[in-house]
């Protein structure tokens, strides 16, 4: 059995990493400190505030790891963090998921792609940018333009040339497949996109003036109009940013607000003098913290996953330890990096500016919660009232059916515990007991795949609502009493205009006149259950679409279709396979890999 007042004496005085455990041996809570027994010793001792006070009553036992020093204490703390993500710490919070530029530098003739998470592959990698991915994609395509790089998928020899595809008869690429340019040449284009995403937008400039200027000088005007037509294209992309510096500085402004128990971190993105764009995070439960511990938790997070970390961070609190915070981001970049809270000019104005974003971002984020809030508590109570429930529904599941036709006939099934959606408990259903469009037996089924179990399940429901009418209700009343099971029901009954029009139970309508409310809150329900269901639907019918693709190809039959898909995986990577590719594929003839080949590239064969 673990003691922990024993345990305590052992502690070092070293630096290091703590963990708090509960009795389930689950870690709660990870700090770092100086020393850690004078740390970890303090949890036990003295008076507290409710947040500490709760997080002490679970501790049951604790770990700690040694560091050399407390930047190296930093840094694996923030690791930890991350990956454990403890109960009663401060979580970085973003459901955005920004790109990367991935250049692909294992292959002779490199290729440039955008991707959403870097991947231990020996590639080399630029980001996150702080923009959409429609954008970024947006941004590659004006610069493969200016620099004609491949966008195929093929590996490519040198010594070996092919033909080239559409993309080279279109302008779209150099032709390096089929030797129209050289390697060196090749890479120079790839060097100048690579540039360009590590920020050096002047540099990429600077250099096509002067090639520009030695083409002009020498009579050679077609290439120095082809330069001319490079710059145009980097300047179409780079003009668009607002400049806020002349000083061509990168600095990440921060600032943070709260209210009650939420906190706001705006930051704003400046790269070369230019503001590159925004993002905002939401900290919740931080009402016993200041906003100096709030920060400091945060800047330790984020920019340990942050690889473009700017030479100056300005905010409007100073973290409380922007000391180590300094020392460790110099440490791990390379260079000096500076944390600043600006007392007065230009950059005392910007971080106001933020801050002010940050105020308004919140009490919008207030607002709809509030709103989402009311809306569910007096839902609740509206169910309990009009269906005559014993206490408000804490667990309501809604089911959906969706098909178009007789194929792909599938339901889904979310989940809402306290009026709040779980979608850790949504769950999907490919119907397996027919073919046609009946709707009433695909929701038969599936209550009964869900609730045969009976009286041994631990999770049944306070409520459960169909997307439907008295047929629907009617149906399932029946196969919840051969379950052995006394569930209240009912259907969600739409108008002519598709819109949730009230609730139908085995005993007839019910009366919405004057809850709103109520009917607001089932409306959300019966949406988010539509769109669940129609989404898998639309899923298993673009697959199948996709796969009958290849049906229209001349020589491919089910046998071949089978071959090629085993092979492949899909019919997208079937579209990018080269004509080697197809013939090694099983019952494939060169006739018939030119058929696929030519099918997809539009090719005449």
């Amino acid at each position: 059995m673990f003691d922990i007042q024993e345990e305590l004496k052992r502690l070092p005085e070293l630096p290091g990493v703590y963990m708090m455990k509960n009795a389930a041996d689950k870690i709660i809570y990870i700090g770092k400190a100086r020393i850690l027994k004078n740390r970890v010793k303090q949890y036990f001792t003295g008076s507290h505030d409710a947040k500490t006070n709760a997080l002490v009553d679970r501790i049951k036992s604790f770990e700690y790891i040694v560091t050399d020093n407390e930047v190296e204490a930093l840094i694996l703390e923030s690791t930890l963090i991350k990956k454990h993500m403890p109960h009663y710490n401060i979580l970085l919070k973003d459901d955005k998921s920004f790109p990367y530029v991935r250049v692909d530098v294992n292959n002779t003739f490199p290729t440039v792609t955008i991707v959403r998470r870097p991947v231990n592959d020996a590639a080399k990698y630029f980001g996150p940018f702080h923009i959409s991915a429609t954008n970024m994609n947006r941004t590659l395509n004006i610069l493969k333009k200016a620099f004609p790089i491949r966008s195929c998928n093929k590996q490519l020899d040198e010594k070996t040339p092919i033909r080239p595809c559409l993309n080279y008869h279109i302008k779209k690429c150099s032709g390096a497949c089929a030797g129209f340019v050289t390697r060196e040449e090749y890479l120079e284009d790839v060097k100048h996109i690579s540039d360009f995403f590590s920020g050096k937008h002047a540099d990429i400039l600077k250099n096509l003036y002067r090639d520009m200027m030695k083409a002009s000088e020498e009579l050679d005007f077609e290439k120095a109009a082809d330069f001319r037509d490079k710059i145009a294209l980097i300047e179409s992309v780079t003009e668009k940013q607002k400049i806020v510096s002349t000083s061509h500085e990168d600095i990440d402004y921060v600032a943070i607000y709260s209210e009650f128990d939420l906190c706001c971190i705006s930051i704003l993105y400046v790269r070369d003098g230019k503001v590159s764009d925004k993002r905002e995070f939401i900290q919740k439960n931080v009402l016993d913290e200041t906003l100096d511990v709030v920060l400091d938790s945060f800047m330790k997070q984020y920019y340990s996953s942050e690889t473009l970390v700017p030479r100056m961070i300005v905010t409007n609190v100073e973290p409380s330890e922007s000391e180590l915070i300094a020392e460790w981001l110099t440490e791990t970049t390379g260079r000096s990096v500076m944390l600043h809270v600006p007392q007065r000019g230009t950059k005392k104005e910007m971080i106001e500016m933020v801050l002010q974003n940050a105020i308004i971002h919140l009490k919008n984020v207030c607002l709809r919660q509030n709103n989402a809030r009311m809306v569910a508590e007096e839902g609740l109570f509206g169910l309990k009232e009009l269906l005559n429930l014993e206490e408000n529904p804490v667990r309501i599941e809604a089911y959906d059916v969706s098909n178009f036709g007789s194929s792909n006939i599938v339901a889904g099934r979310i989940v809402f515990i306290n009026g709040k959606k779980d979608s850790s408990q949504y769950r999907r259903y490919k119907i397996k007991g027919t073919e046609t469009q009946d709707d009433y037996f695909s929701m038969s089924e599936v209550i009964w795949r869900r609730f045969k179990g009976g009286t041994d399940l631990t999770d049944k429901p306070d409520l459960i609502l169909l997307d439907g009418g008295k047929g629907h209700v009617s149906a399932i009343s029946k196969v919840l009493e051969e379950c052995g099971l006394s569930l209240k029901i009912a259907g969600m009954v739409k108008d002519d205009k598709h819109k949730t029009a009230g609730l139908v139970t085995p005993e007839g309508p019910v009366d919405m006149t004057g809850h709103g409310v109520v009917l607001r809150f089932i409306s959300g329900i019966q949406e988010e259950v539509h769109r669940y269901a129609i989404a898998y639907n639309r899923l298993l019918t673009g697959k199948t679409m996709r796969e009958s693709v290849l049906d229209e190809i001349p020589g491919i039959g089910p046998e071949r279709k089978k071959e090629l898909l085993k092979t492949f995986q899909s019919v997208d990577k079937i579209k990018k396979a080269d004509l080697d590719e197809l013939q090694q594929v099983k019952g494939i003839s060169g006739n018939i890999a030119k058929n696929i080949y030519n099918y997809f590239n539009n090719e005449d064969g």
